[in-house]
Protein backbone atom coordinates (compact mmCIF):
# COMPACT_ATOMS: atom_id res chain seq x y z
CA UNK A 1 0.00 0.00 0.00
CA UNK A 2 1.33 3.47 -1.20
CA UNK A 3 1.89 5.97 1.88
CA UNK A 4 -0.21 9.23 1.74
CA UNK A 5 0.87 12.48 1.39
CA UNK A 6 0.03 14.22 4.32
CA UNK A 7 0.36 18.22 4.79
CA UNK A 8 0.91 19.04 8.59
CA UNK A 9 0.63 23.43 9.48
CA UNK A 10 1.83 24.51 12.62
CA UNK A 11 4.65 22.57 12.58
CA UNK A 12 6.96 23.68 14.88
CA UNK A 13 4.35 23.79 18.18
CA UNK A 14 4.16 21.59 20.76
CA UNK A 15 1.38 19.00 19.28
CA UNK A 16 3.40 18.66 15.73
CA UNK A 17 7.10 18.16 17.42
CA UNK A 18 5.19 14.69 19.33
CA UNK A 19 3.11 13.88 15.90
CA UNK A 20 5.52 14.54 13.05
CA UNK A 21 7.92 11.74 14.36
CA UNK A 22 5.16 9.38 14.32
CA UNK A 23 3.63 10.01 11.15
CA UNK A 24 6.75 9.87 9.42
CA UNK A 25 6.48 6.36 9.69
CA UNK A 26 3.23 5.43 8.03
CA UNK A 27 3.22 8.65 5.59
CA UNK A 28 5.03 11.29 3.06
CA UNK A 29 5.19 14.30 5.29
CA UNK A 30 5.09 18.43 4.46
CA UNK A 31 5.43 21.30 6.73
CA UNK A 32 4.00 24.16 5.66
CA UNK A 33 5.74 26.83 7.44
CA UNK A 34 6.07 30.89 7.40
CA UNK A 35 8.88 31.89 5.29
CA UNK A 36 10.97 33.40 8.52
CA UNK A 37 11.72 29.23 8.96
CA UNK A 38 13.82 29.25 5.25
CA UNK A 39 17.04 28.54 6.00
CA UNK A 40 16.29 28.44 9.63
CA UNK A 41 17.33 25.52 11.80
CA UNK A 42 13.97 23.53 13.29
CA UNK A 43 13.36 22.73 17.09
CA UNK A 44 14.26 19.62 17.96
CA UNK A 45 13.09 16.39 17.03
CA UNK A 46 12.21 17.61 13.45
CA UNK A 47 15.45 19.46 12.99
CA UNK A 48 17.33 16.36 13.27
CA UNK A 49 14.41 14.33 10.69
CA UNK A 50 14.67 17.56 8.12
CA UNK A 51 15.86 15.12 5.82
CA UNK A 52 12.55 12.60 5.93
CA UNK A 53 10.25 15.41 5.26
CA UNK A 54 9.49 18.57 2.76
CA UNK A 55 8.83 22.17 3.75
CA UNK A 56 6.21 24.59 1.82
CA UNK A 57 6.24 28.04 3.06
CA UNK A 58 3.30 30.27 3.10
CA UNK A 59 1.43 32.82 5.04
CA UNK A 60 -2.06 31.31 5.54
CA UNK A 61 -3.26 34.93 5.85
CA UNK A 62 -2.73 34.86 2.26
CA UNK A 63 -4.91 32.71 0.20
CA UNK A 64 -2.44 33.05 -2.92
CA UNK A 65 0.29 31.69 -1.44
CA UNK A 66 -1.79 29.07 0.40
CA UNK A 67 -3.28 27.57 -2.53
CA UNK A 68 -0.09 27.78 -4.30
CA UNK A 69 1.56 25.75 -1.50
CA UNK A 70 -1.27 22.66 -1.48
CA UNK A 71 -1.19 22.40 -5.19
CA UNK A 72 2.59 22.14 -5.19
CA UNK A 73 2.54 19.33 -1.91
CA UNK A 74 -0.60 17.66 -3.39
CA UNK A 75 -1.39 16.16 -0.09
CA UNK A 76 -4.13 13.62 0.53
CA UNK A 77 -4.63 14.45 3.76
CA UNK A 78 -4.02 17.70 5.73
CA UNK A 79 -3.28 18.32 9.58
CA UNK A 80 -4.24 22.08 10.29
CA UNK A 81 -2.33 22.81 13.77
CA UNK A 82 -1.20 26.31 13.15
CA UNK A 83 -3.11 28.92 15.29
CA UNK A 84 -2.38 32.28 17.15
CA UNK A 85 -3.01 32.75 20.97
CA UNK A 86 -3.11 29.55 22.03
CA UNK A 87 -1.21 30.56 25.26
CA UNK A 88 -2.28 34.01 25.09
CA UNK A 89 -4.30 35.91 27.69
CA UNK A 90 -4.60 39.06 25.93
CA UNK A 91 -4.69 38.33 22.22
CA UNK A 92 -5.34 41.13 19.95
CA UNK A 93 -8.99 39.90 18.18
CA UNK A 94 -8.03 41.34 14.95
CA UNK A 95 -4.65 38.94 15.02
CA UNK A 96 -6.77 36.25 16.18
CA UNK A 97 -9.48 36.42 13.52
CA UNK A 98 -6.66 36.97 10.64
CA UNK A 99 -4.91 34.48 11.65
CA UNK A 100 -7.44 31.63 12.82
CA UNK A 101 -10.20 32.44 11.34
CA UNK A 102 -9.10 34.02 7.74
CA UNK A 103 -6.16 31.46 7.57
CA UNK A 104 -8.49 28.18 8.20
CA UNK A 105 -10.98 30.05 5.24
CA UNK A 106 -8.10 29.75 3.33
CA UNK A 107 -6.79 26.41 3.69
CA UNK A 108 -10.22 25.08 3.01
CA UNK A 109 -10.83 26.79 0.06
CA UNK A 110 -6.98 25.80 -1.16
CA UNK A 111 -7.42 22.20 -0.09
CA UNK A 112 -10.64 21.64 -2.17
CA UNK A 113 -10.99 24.50 -4.22
CA UNK A 114 -7.62 25.05 -5.18
CA UNK A 115 -7.02 21.26 -5.61
CA UNK A 116 -8.76 18.12 -5.84
CA UNK A 117 -6.56 15.85 -4.07
CA UNK A 118 -7.35 16.14 -0.22
CA UNK A 119 -9.25 13.42 1.34
CA UNK A 120 -9.28 14.40 4.85
CA UNK A 121 -8.66 17.81 6.38
CA UNK A 122 -8.29 17.74 10.13
CA UNK A 123 -8.75 20.74 12.45
CA UNK A 124 -7.06 21.05 15.56
CA UNK A 125 -9.91 22.10 18.15
CA UNK A 126 -10.11 23.14 21.38
CA UNK A 127 -12.59 22.43 24.10
CA UNK A 128 -13.18 26.28 24.72
CA UNK A 129 -15.00 26.71 22.16
CA UNK A 130 -17.69 25.03 23.50
CA UNK A 131 -18.46 28.04 25.44
CA UNK A 132 -15.65 31.21 24.88
CA UNK A 133 -14.56 32.75 27.41
CA UNK A 134 -11.37 34.59 25.46
CA UNK A 135 -10.02 35.87 22.02
CA UNK A 136 -8.56 32.95 21.21
CA UNK A 137 -11.75 30.05 21.47
CA UNK A 138 -13.76 32.59 20.40
CA UNK A 139 -11.94 32.90 17.10
CA UNK A 140 -11.44 29.02 16.84
CA UNK A 141 -15.00 28.45 17.72
CA UNK A 142 -15.99 30.35 14.69
CA UNK A 143 -13.38 28.87 12.36
CA UNK A 144 -15.04 25.64 13.01
CA UNK A 145 -18.37 27.44 12.18
CA UNK A 146 -17.05 27.71 8.67
CA UNK A 147 -15.99 24.11 8.73
CA UNK A 148 -19.39 22.72 9.71
CA UNK A 149 -20.83 25.21 6.87
CA UNK A 150 -19.00 23.58 3.98
CA UNK A 151 -18.97 19.96 5.55
CA UNK A 152 -22.31 20.19 5.56
CA UNK A 153 -23.10 22.40 1.98
CA UNK A 154 -20.65 21.21 -0.12
CA UNK A 155 -19.90 17.99 1.96
CA UNK A 156 -16.03 18.86 2.21
CA UNK A 157 -14.30 15.61 4.39
CA UNK A 158 -13.43 18.13 7.54
CA UNK A 159 -12.94 16.63 10.63
CA UNK A 160 -11.92 17.97 14.06
CA UNK A 161 -9.46 17.16 16.57
CA UNK A 162 -10.95 18.90 19.65
CA UNK A 163 -7.60 18.12 22.25
CA UNK A 164 -8.28 18.60 25.76
CA UNK A 165 -5.57 19.59 27.92
CA UNK A 166 -2.65 18.31 26.44
CA UNK A 167 0.70 18.43 28.75
CA UNK A 168 4.18 16.31 28.58
CA UNK A 169 7.97 17.34 27.77
CA UNK A 170 8.48 20.49 25.47
CA UNK A 171 5.23 22.16 26.48
CA UNK A 172 5.99 25.90 26.63
CA UNK A 173 7.15 26.94 30.28
CA UNK A 174 4.08 29.37 31.33
CA UNK A 175 1.16 27.11 31.02
CA UNK A 176 -0.06 25.35 34.11
CA UNK A 177 1.85 22.30 34.22
CA UNK A 178 5.28 23.16 33.42
CA UNK A 179 4.86 26.53 35.33
CA UNK A 180 4.35 24.81 38.42
CA UNK A 181 6.45 22.24 38.00
CA UNK A 182 9.43 24.46 37.66
CA UNK A 183 8.32 26.12 40.63
CA UNK A 184 8.21 22.99 42.13
CA UNK A 185 11.52 21.80 41.39
CA UNK A 186 12.84 25.67 42.51
CA UNK A 187 11.40 24.97 45.92
CA UNK A 188 9.05 28.12 45.73
CA UNK A 189 5.26 28.75 46.42
CA UNK A 190 3.34 28.93 43.48
CA UNK A 191 -0.11 31.37 43.44
CA UNK A 192 -3.01 30.51 41.17
CA UNK A 193 -6.66 30.17 41.42
CA UNK A 194 -8.80 28.21 43.78
CA UNK A 195 -7.96 25.64 41.61
CA UNK A 196 -11.56 23.90 41.39
CA UNK A 197 -11.73 24.20 37.59
CA UNK A 198 -11.33 20.53 36.38
CA UNK A 199 -9.70 19.97 33.21
CA UNK A 200 -8.77 16.34 31.20
CA UNK A 201 -5.57 16.30 31.03
CA UNK A 202 -3.68 14.49 28.11
CA UNK A 203 -0.09 13.56 27.64
CA UNK A 204 1.40 14.51 24.39
CA UNK A 205 2.40 11.65 22.83
CA UNK A 206 -1.26 10.49 23.75
CA UNK A 207 -2.47 13.87 21.82
CA UNK A 208 -0.39 12.20 18.82
CA UNK A 209 -1.40 8.50 18.54
CA UNK A 210 -5.11 10.13 18.96
CA UNK A 211 -4.75 12.13 15.64
CA UNK A 212 -2.99 9.03 13.79
CA UNK A 213 -5.98 7.40 14.95
CA UNK A 214 -8.00 10.03 12.95
CA UNK A 215 -5.90 10.33 9.96
CA UNK A 216 -7.75 8.43 6.89
CA UNK A 217 -11.09 7.35 9.22
CA UNK A 218 -14.17 7.23 7.26
CA UNK A 219 -16.38 9.48 9.38
CA UNK A 220 -19.68 11.50 8.27
CA UNK A 221 -18.39 15.46 7.07
CA UNK A 222 -17.76 17.22 10.13
CA UNK A 223 -17.63 15.04 12.67
CA UNK A 224 -15.62 16.28 15.64
CA UNK A 225 -13.55 13.23 17.83
CA UNK A 226 -12.33 14.40 20.95
CA UNK A 227 -9.01 13.63 22.60
CA UNK A 228 -8.63 13.19 25.89
CA UNK A 229 -9.08 10.61 28.64
CA UNK A 230 -12.10 11.07 29.65
CA UNK A 231 -11.64 11.97 33.71
CA UNK A 232 -11.58 15.44 34.78
CA UNK A 233 -9.09 16.34 37.73
CA UNK A 234 -9.09 20.04 39.18
CA UNK A 235 -6.00 22.09 39.14
CA UNK A 236 -5.38 22.05 42.99
CA UNK A 237 -5.33 18.48 42.43
CA UNK A 238 -2.22 18.67 39.69
CA UNK A 239 -0.58 21.11 41.54
CA UNK A 240 -0.33 19.18 44.81
CA UNK A 241 0.37 16.51 43.38
CA UNK A 242 3.44 17.97 41.17
CA UNK A 243 4.90 19.58 44.68
CA UNK A 244 4.22 15.95 46.13
CA UNK A 245 5.93 14.41 43.68
CA UNK A 246 8.97 16.55 43.22
CA UNK A 247 9.46 16.69 47.38
CA UNK A 248 11.57 19.82 47.43
CA UNK A 249 9.87 22.65 49.33
CA UNK A 250 7.57 25.15 48.29
CA UNK A 251 3.85 25.14 48.03
CA UNK A 252 0.87 26.23 45.75
CA UNK A 253 -1.34 29.39 46.79
CA UNK A 254 -4.74 28.19 46.34
CA UNK A 255 -6.37 31.48 45.77
CA UNK A 256 -3.63 34.00 45.48
CA UNK A 257 -5.45 34.87 41.98
CA UNK A 258 -8.34 35.23 41.17
CA UNK A 259 -10.60 33.40 38.70
CA UNK A 260 -11.40 34.02 35.44
CA UNK A 261 -15.31 35.23 34.73
CA UNK A 262 -17.22 32.86 33.00
CA UNK A 263 -14.56 30.18 33.14
CA UNK A 264 -15.79 26.22 32.10
CA UNK A 265 -15.86 24.41 36.06
CA UNK A 266 -15.48 21.12 34.29
CA UNK A 267 -14.11 19.62 30.82
CA UNK A 268 -13.74 15.82 30.33
CA UNK A 269 -14.02 14.28 26.44
CA UNK A 270 -16.23 11.32 25.92
CA UNK A 271 -13.83 9.02 25.53
CA UNK A 272 -16.13 6.29 25.22
CA UNK A 273 -17.68 7.95 21.49
CA UNK A 274 -14.27 8.68 20.36
CA UNK A 275 -13.39 4.71 20.59
CA UNK A 276 -16.55 3.88 18.82
CA UNK A 277 -15.43 6.18 15.88
CA UNK A 278 -12.20 5.99 15.57
CA UNK A 279 -10.98 2.68 17.65
CA UNK A 280 -8.58 4.86 20.12
CA UNK A 281 -8.42 5.56 23.59
CA UNK A 282 -5.42 7.39 25.50
CA UNK A 283 -2.76 4.93 27.44
CA UNK A 284 -1.03 7.52 29.83
CA UNK A 285 -3.30 8.25 32.70
CA UNK A 286 -2.47 12.01 34.82
CA UNK A 287 -0.39 9.85 37.56
CA UNK A 288 1.87 8.38 35.20
CA UNK A 289 1.93 11.20 32.61
CA UNK A 290 3.10 13.40 35.74
CA UNK A 291 5.57 11.11 36.90
CA UNK A 292 7.18 10.65 33.49
CA UNK A 293 8.03 14.94 32.87
CA UNK A 294 9.41 14.44 36.61
CA UNK A 295 11.40 11.57 35.84
CA UNK A 296 12.68 13.76 32.80
CA UNK A 297 13.47 16.23 34.27
CA UNK A 298 15.22 14.95 37.36
CA UNK A 299 18.46 15.26 34.80
CA UNK A 300 18.67 18.77 32.94
CA UNK A 301 19.40 19.08 29.32
CA UNK A 302 22.78 20.34 28.48
CA UNK A 303 22.27 22.50 25.45
CA UNK A 304 26.27 22.97 24.72
CA UNK A 305 28.38 20.18 24.35
CA UNK A 306 32.43 20.97 24.38
CA UNK A 307 34.58 17.97 23.35
CA UNK A 308 38.26 17.45 23.91
CA UNK A 309 39.54 15.99 21.10
CA UNK A 310 42.51 13.77 21.76
CA UNK A 311 42.19 10.61 23.93
CA UNK A 312 38.91 11.92 23.48
CA UNK A 313 37.26 11.77 20.38
CA UNK A 314 39.99 9.77 18.74
CA UNK A 315 42.29 7.31 20.64
CA UNK A 316 45.56 9.04 19.90
CA UNK A 317 47.49 12.19 20.97
CA UNK A 318 48.61 13.53 17.65
CA UNK A 319 51.73 15.44 18.87
CA UNK A 320 52.33 11.93 20.20
CA UNK A 321 51.85 10.60 16.63
CA UNK A 322 54.33 12.73 15.19
CA UNK A 323 57.21 12.17 17.79
CA UNK A 324 56.71 8.70 16.87
CA UNK A 325 57.15 9.15 13.09
CA UNK A 326 60.31 11.16 13.97
CA UNK A 327 61.80 8.54 16.42
CA UNK A 328 60.77 10.80 19.52
CA UNK A 329 57.87 9.18 20.73
CA UNK A 330 59.06 8.35 24.40
CA UNK A 331 60.74 12.31 25.17
CA UNK A 332 57.44 13.53 23.56
CA UNK A 333 55.28 10.82 25.52
CA UNK A 334 56.90 11.86 28.78
CA UNK A 335 55.85 15.55 28.01
CA UNK A 336 52.57 14.87 27.16
CA UNK A 337 51.94 12.79 30.32
CA UNK A 338 53.11 14.83 32.82
CA UNK A 339 51.25 17.74 31.09
CA UNK A 340 47.56 15.81 31.08
CA UNK A 341 48.00 14.73 34.53
CA UNK A 342 48.55 18.14 35.94
CA UNK A 343 52.11 17.55 37.35
CA UNK A 344 53.97 20.42 34.68
CA UNK A 345 51.88 23.40 33.81
CA UNK A 346 51.41 23.25 29.67
CA UNK A 347 52.67 25.74 28.75
CA UNK A 348 55.98 24.60 29.54
CA UNK A 349 56.06 21.77 27.47
CA UNK A 350 53.86 22.31 24.32
CA UNK A 351 56.81 24.41 22.31
CA UNK A 352 59.58 22.01 23.79
CA UNK A 353 57.64 18.71 22.62
CA UNK A 354 57.31 20.72 18.92
CA UNK A 355 60.87 21.63 18.93
CA UNK A 356 62.01 18.18 19.45
CA UNK A 357 59.86 16.84 16.60
CA UNK A 358 60.22 19.64 13.88
CA UNK A 359 57.44 17.91 11.96
CA UNK A 360 57.23 19.00 8.14
CA UNK A 361 53.62 20.34 7.28
CA UNK A 362 52.89 16.78 5.46
CA UNK A 363 53.71 15.07 9.09
CA UNK A 364 50.50 17.37 10.58
CA UNK A 365 48.50 16.42 7.90
CA UNK A 366 48.96 12.52 8.23
CA UNK A 367 47.63 13.01 11.90
CA UNK A 368 44.05 13.38 9.52
CA UNK A 369 44.16 9.43 8.98
CA UNK A 370 45.65 8.61 12.79
CA UNK A 371 42.47 10.12 14.12
CA UNK A 372 39.91 8.25 12.21
CA UNK A 373 41.56 5.21 12.31
CA UNK A 374 41.46 5.00 16.05
CA UNK A 375 37.99 7.30 16.64
CA UNK A 376 36.71 5.89 20.12
CA UNK A 377 34.05 3.95 20.28
CA UNK A 378 30.30 5.29 19.42
CA UNK A 379 32.19 8.43 19.10
CA UNK A 380 30.59 9.55 15.67
CA UNK A 381 27.12 8.40 16.61
CA UNK A 382 27.23 10.10 19.72
CA UNK A 383 27.96 13.27 18.13
CA UNK A 384 25.36 12.82 15.19
CA UNK A 385 22.88 11.96 17.79
CA UNK A 386 23.75 14.98 20.01
CA UNK A 387 23.13 17.40 17.20
CA UNK A 388 19.97 15.47 16.17
CA UNK A 389 18.77 16.13 19.36
CA UNK A 390 19.01 19.85 18.95
CA UNK A 391 22.67 20.28 20.98
CA UNK A 392 25.62 22.67 19.47
CA UNK A 393 28.50 20.16 19.76
CA UNK A 394 31.97 21.58 19.69
CA UNK A 395 35.88 21.16 19.54
CA UNK A 396 37.87 22.70 21.56
CA UNK A 397 41.47 20.96 21.65
CA UNK A 398 45.12 21.90 22.58
CA UNK A 399 46.04 19.50 19.28
CA UNK A 400 47.41 20.99 16.08
CA UNK A 401 44.57 22.72 13.61
CA UNK A 402 44.38 21.01 10.61
CA UNK A 403 43.84 17.79 11.82
CA UNK A 404 41.67 18.59 14.36
CA UNK A 405 39.33 20.28 12.03
CA UNK A 406 38.91 17.90 9.29
CA UNK A 407 38.69 15.41 12.27
CA UNK A 408 35.79 17.49 13.24
CA UNK A 409 34.25 18.27 9.94
CA UNK A 410 34.20 14.39 9.20
CA UNK A 411 32.35 14.01 12.66
CA UNK A 412 29.57 16.54 11.41
CA UNK A 413 30.70 19.32 13.48
CA UNK A 414 31.12 22.84 12.08
CA UNK A 415 33.92 24.15 11.31
CA UNK A 416 33.09 27.71 13.34
CA UNK A 417 32.75 25.60 16.33
CA UNK A 418 35.70 23.94 16.18
CA UNK A 419 39.41 25.63 17.98
CA UNK A 420 42.83 24.23 17.83
CA UNK A 421 46.31 25.53 17.75
CA UNK A 422 47.63 27.02 14.24
CA UNK A 423 50.97 26.10 13.24
CA UNK A 424 53.01 28.12 11.05
CA UNK A 425 56.34 26.66 8.86
CA UNK A 426 59.83 28.05 7.83
CA UNK A 427 58.99 28.74 4.33
CA UNK A 428 62.82 28.65 3.20
CA UNK A 429 62.96 24.99 4.69
CA UNK A 430 62.65 21.40 2.53
CA UNK A 431 62.91 21.18 -0.92
CA UNK A 432 60.50 24.29 -1.72
CA UNK A 433 61.84 25.32 -5.30
CA UNK A 434 60.85 21.94 -6.17
CA UNK A 435 56.76 21.13 -7.02
CA UNK A 436 56.23 17.44 -5.01
CA UNK A 437 53.04 15.87 -3.42
CA UNK A 438 54.29 16.08 0.19
CA UNK A 439 55.01 19.53 2.15
CA UNK A 440 58.14 18.99 3.45
CA UNK A 441 58.41 22.70 4.86
CA UNK A 442 59.66 22.24 8.72
CA UNK A 443 57.73 23.45 11.60
CA UNK A 444 58.60 26.92 12.59
CA UNK A 445 56.45 28.49 15.68
CA UNK A 446 52.57 27.48 16.91
CA UNK A 447 50.32 30.74 16.90
CA UNK A 448 49.78 32.54 20.60
CA UNK A 449 46.63 30.92 21.88
CA UNK A 450 44.93 29.97 24.98
CA UNK A 451 44.79 26.26 24.13
CA UNK A 452 48.83 26.12 24.52
CA UNK A 453 48.11 26.72 28.23
CA UNK A 454 46.61 24.87 31.38
CA UNK A 455 44.13 26.89 32.05
CA UNK A 456 43.29 28.72 29.09
CA UNK A 457 40.33 26.35 27.29
CA UNK A 458 38.31 28.14 29.69
CA UNK A 459 38.64 31.21 27.94
CA UNK A 460 37.35 29.30 24.70
CA UNK A 461 34.47 28.00 26.15
CA UNK A 462 33.13 31.89 27.39
CA UNK A 463 34.43 33.03 24.21
CA UNK A 464 32.06 29.94 21.65
CA UNK A 465 29.12 30.49 24.58
CA UNK A 466 29.37 34.58 23.99
CA UNK A 467 25.54 35.63 25.10
CA UNK A 468 24.06 32.47 23.95
CA UNK A 469 21.74 30.56 26.38
CA UNK A 470 21.66 27.22 27.79
CA UNK A 471 23.37 25.04 30.34
CA UNK A 472 26.91 23.65 29.21
CA UNK A 473 28.91 20.67 29.74
CA UNK A 474 32.47 19.91 28.35
CA UNK A 475 33.94 15.86 28.65
CA UNK A 476 37.59 15.53 28.19
CA UNK A 477 40.61 13.41 29.94
CA UNK A 478 43.21 15.96 31.10
CA UNK A 479 44.11 18.67 33.40
CA UNK A 480 43.35 21.48 31.08
CA UNK A 481 40.01 20.04 30.64
CA UNK A 482 39.62 19.56 34.41
CA UNK A 483 40.48 23.21 35.02
CA UNK A 484 38.18 24.39 31.86
CA UNK A 485 35.57 23.23 33.73
CA UNK A 486 34.89 25.98 35.32
CA UNK A 487 32.78 27.88 32.42
CA UNK A 488 30.51 25.25 31.93
CA UNK A 489 27.56 23.68 33.93
CA UNK A 490 29.15 20.49 33.86
CA UNK A 491 32.76 18.86 33.46
CA UNK A 492 32.45 15.29 32.44
CA UNK A 493 35.86 13.25 32.55
CA UNK A 494 36.72 10.89 30.51
CA UNK A 495 38.87 7.47 31.51
CA UNK A 496 38.26 5.54 27.76
CA UNK A 497 41.22 5.87 26.60
CA UNK A 498 43.79 6.59 29.88
CA UNK A 499 42.92 7.45 33.03
CA UNK A 500 44.72 10.35 34.49
CA UNK A 501 44.26 9.84 38.30
CA UNK A 502 43.90 13.62 38.92
CA UNK A 503 41.15 14.14 36.68
CA UNK A 504 39.07 10.91 38.30
CA UNK A 505 39.33 12.18 41.84
CA UNK A 506 38.98 15.65 40.84
CA UNK A 507 35.79 15.54 37.87
CA UNK A 508 32.43 15.70 39.33
CA UNK A 509 31.36 12.74 36.79
CA UNK A 510 33.46 10.23 35.25
CA UNK A 511 33.44 8.15 32.06
CA UNK A 512 35.21 4.75 33.15
CA UNK A 513 34.08 2.63 29.73
CA UNK A 514 35.58 2.90 26.13
CA UNK A 515 32.46 3.98 24.90
CA UNK A 516 31.28 7.29 24.49
CA UNK A 517 27.43 6.69 24.68
CA UNK A 518 26.72 6.85 28.36
CA UNK A 519 27.43 10.86 27.28
CA UNK A 520 23.90 10.81 25.41
CA UNK A 521 22.11 10.81 29.12
CA UNK A 522 24.68 12.73 30.93
CA UNK A 523 23.94 15.42 28.09
CA UNK A 524 20.71 14.82 27.21
CA UNK A 525 18.86 13.47 30.32
CA UNK A 526 15.88 10.62 30.08
CA UNK A 527 14.26 12.56 27.68
CA UNK A 528 17.09 11.83 25.01
CA UNK A 529 16.80 8.10 25.81
CA UNK A 530 13.60 7.84 25.21
CA UNK A 531 13.61 9.97 21.27
CA UNK A 532 16.34 7.45 20.05
CA UNK A 533 14.01 4.46 20.86
CA UNK A 534 12.16 6.42 17.67
CA UNK A 535 15.21 6.71 15.25
CA UNK A 536 16.21 4.41 12.83
CA UNK A 537 17.56 0.98 14.68
CA UNK A 538 21.19 1.82 15.41
CA UNK A 539 20.36 4.72 17.50
CA UNK A 540 17.86 2.47 19.48
CA UNK A 541 20.57 -0.13 19.88
CA UNK A 542 22.97 3.00 20.68
CA UNK A 543 20.40 4.56 23.87
CA UNK A 544 19.63 0.32 25.00
CA UNK A 545 23.54 0.49 25.29
CA UNK A 546 24.00 3.82 26.98
CA UNK A 547 21.46 2.57 29.62
CA UNK A 548 22.94 -0.31 30.16
CA UNK A 549 26.20 1.04 30.73
CA UNK A 550 24.94 3.43 33.31
CA UNK A 551 23.53 0.64 35.00
CA UNK A 552 26.77 -1.16 35.25
CA UNK A 553 28.37 1.88 36.88
CA UNK A 554 30.18 2.88 34.03
CA UNK A 555 29.55 6.39 35.39
CA UNK A 556 31.17 7.66 38.55
CA UNK A 557 30.60 10.91 40.80
CA UNK A 558 32.70 13.02 42.90
CA UNK A 559 29.45 15.31 43.66
CA UNK A 560 26.92 13.62 46.13
CA UNK A 561 24.25 15.86 44.89
CA UNK A 562 24.99 14.91 41.32
CA UNK A 563 25.45 11.42 41.99
CA UNK A 564 21.74 11.64 43.67
CA UNK A 565 19.80 13.48 40.96
CA UNK A 566 21.59 11.23 38.51
CA UNK A 567 20.62 7.74 40.41
CA UNK A 568 16.80 9.04 40.74
CA UNK A 569 16.96 9.68 36.80
CA UNK A 570 18.25 7.02 35.29
CA UNK A 571 18.49 3.81 38.41
CA UNK A 572 15.32 4.68 39.96
CA UNK A 573 13.59 1.54 40.69
CA UNK A 574 10.52 2.63 40.91
CA UNK A 575 8.29 0.89 37.90
CA UNK A 576 7.52 4.19 36.81
CA UNK A 577 10.55 5.63 35.56
CA UNK A 578 11.73 1.68 34.13
CA UNK A 579 8.37 1.86 32.45
CA UNK A 580 9.62 5.80 31.00
CA UNK A 581 12.85 5.30 29.87
CA UNK A 582 12.04 1.59 28.00
CA UNK A 583 8.65 2.78 26.30
CA UNK A 584 8.44 3.76 22.94
CA UNK A 585 6.90 7.58 22.63
CA UNK A 586 3.65 6.73 22.70
CA UNK A 587 4.23 4.64 25.77
CA UNK A 588 3.29 1.37 24.57
CA UNK A 589 6.96 -1.03 25.87
CA UNK A 590 9.07 -2.22 23.54
CA UNK A 591 8.15 -5.25 21.11
CA UNK A 592 4.19 -4.09 22.35
CA UNK A 593 1.59 -4.17 18.82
Amino acid sequence: MSRPRVLVTGGTGFVARALVPRLLDQAEVTLLLLEEYAGAPLPAPLDRLRPQFDVAYADLRSYQLTARAVRDARPERVIHLAAAGVSEPFLNPHTAVSHNVTGTLNLLRACFEATTQTQQLIVARTPGEQQPTNVYAASKAAAWQFCAMYARAAGWPIHGAMIFQAYGPGQPPHLFVSAALNAARAGQEFPMTDGRQAKDWIFIDDVAGGIIALLGAELPPGTTVELGTGVATELRVVAQQLYELVGRGGRPLFGALPSRPGEVERQAADAATTAALIGWRARIDLDEGLRRIKIIMRWPHYEHVFFDCDSTLTAVEGIDVLAESAGKGQRVAVLTQAAMDGQVELEDVYEKRLRAVRPTHQQVLDIRRSYKRHIVEDAARVVTALQGLGHKVYIISGGLAEPVEEFGIYLGIPRERIRAVGLTYNELSGRWWEKTANDDRRYLAHADSALTVSDGKAQIVRELLGQQRGRSLLVGDGYSDLRAGEAVNLFVGYGGVVTRPRVQAEAPAYITCQSLAPLLPLAGGPAALRLLRSWPMHYQTLSTKALYLIHTGVVTFNDEHLQSRFRAAFLDPEPTAHQALHSRPDGSPPGDS
